[in-house]
């Protein structure tokens, strides 16, 4: 939502974080996804977690099977 109250994101997401590069780490239905501020999906729900190592300059997505 932007500061006059315009809904940019609809309340669909059950976690929303905002990246660097202007994507959101989202989460829906308990997966973990990037999308971008249209809801277009740029890494799609597959993913338990998704963190970003600062020394390493990536974000590191991690699935159900414990796979990176």
């Amino acid at each position: 939502m932007t500061i006059d109250g315009t809904v940019t994101i609809q309340n669909t997401y059950e976690d929303l974080k905002q990246l660097d590069n202007g994507y959101l780490v989202a989460k829906k239905d308990g997966r973990y996804g990037i999308i971008d501020k249209e809801e277009n999906e740029k890494l799609y729900f597959n993913y338990t977690s998704i963190n970003y190592s600062k020394q390493l300059d990536i974000y590191i997505a991690e699935d159900i099977d414990f796979k990176s």
